[in-house]
């Protein structure tokens, strides 16, 4: 079985070029992990002014967990872009906002 990282090295870079074709395989790759509706939805951002209560804990984890899953959709992009497009996503934290960018 073929690991991740094997996986990842044949991720296809855009270059400007065929964006629909990247787009259609990158999607397929984002769905694989699991993290497409972060990328097609954005990661849900808490209301500030909302007090945290003892009993929302279990929702600050499952925040965190998405973060996480947010990194690795953005590193996931970020990875498949030339370095002439990279500097056009690299001030996004976010993987929405580094997919809608391009």
């Amino acid at each position: 079985m073929a690991s991740s990282v094997g996986r990842e090295s044949r991720n296809p870079i855009f270059n400007g070029e065929n964006y629909e074709l990247w787009r259609i395989r990158m999607t397929s790759i984002l769905r694989s992990y699991g993290i497409w509706k972060l990328v097609e939805e954005g990661v849900p951002t808490p209301d500030p002014k909302a007090k945290m209560k003892e009993t929302e804990t279990s929702d600050k984890s499952a925040l965190s967990e998405l973060r996480k899953q947010d990194a690795k959709a953005l590193d996931l992009i970020q990875g498949a872009v030339s370095d002439e497009l990279f500097p056009r996503i690299s001030n996004e934290v976010t993987a929405k906002g580094a997919w809608d960018l391009l």
